[in-house]
């Protein structure tokens, strides 16, 4: 298991809405360093206020998805959008956490997004084609040996209050290490924070998470 925040790295974190910013005020509870995005700059800018009330986390603000998946001290990048059509834009439009130049330097992008399987499968398709920057930082439990970074589809259902009582299910779903072909999905049960992804293939990770708004 593997944990960016004990390493000393950053954590990138898209879409503060009312789940994203209760997913990031754990994350600063807990010490992390966060750089985040959001399209709504007030919802950021929200952010960067309530950040200044935790004394161990912080969090940056960033123009673009681009500049958090470039960012040599962001190796992980969760994102927590709206839908599917924000999904797509955020990972493959023109400033999308898949279009830098000389590949990424994250290398695990976790979707806690509810999205279709189709869009699943193209973000893990696209994530297949890439290939990591020379300036990614070695993450230990993560042997990415085919050098390209690996996505996990982790959605979140439900609503705000498991999601600020830190009380989310996981339920995931990662690709198989053999000789299934890229993109394909096998069941399993899996914790976020740390998995060993030496298989050379996209991974991908199913985490509901159930609970009302308050």
């Amino acid at each position: 298991m593997f944990s960016a925040a004990a390493l000393g790295h950053k954590v990138g974190f898209i879409g503060l809405g009312k789940m994203g910013s209760r997913m990031v005020n754990h994350l600063l509870d807990a010490g992390t360093n966060v750089v985040a995005f959001d399209q709504n700059r007030l919802a950021l800018n929200r952010a960067k206020d309530v950040a200044q009330q935790h004394p161990h986390g912080t969090l940056e603000a960033r123009d673009c998805p681009a500049d958090i998946s470039s960012d040599p001290e962001v190796p992980v990048v969760i994102t927590m959008l709206r839908n599917a059509s924000d999904v797509r834009d955020c990972y493959l439009g023109a400033n999308g956490l898949f279009k830098v130049p000389g590949g990424p330097s994250a290398s695990l992008f976790v979707d806690c997004t509810t999205v279709d399987t189709a869009t699943t499968r193209k973000l893990a398709a696209a994530a297949g084609m890439l290939q990591l920057s020379p300036k990614a930082p070695k993450m230990p439990g993560m042997a990415l040996a085919d050098g390209k970074p690996h996505l996990i589809d982790a959605p979140v259902t439900g609503a705000v209050t498991a999601a600020a009582a830190a009380a989310a299910a996981v339920a995931s779903a990662t690709a198989a290490p053999a000789k299934q072909q890229q993109g394909d999905v096998q069941s399993s049960n899996s914790s976020m924070p740390g998995m060993a992804l030496a298989d050379g293939k996209p991974h991908l990770t199913d985490a509901p998470v159930t609970g009302a708004v308050t």
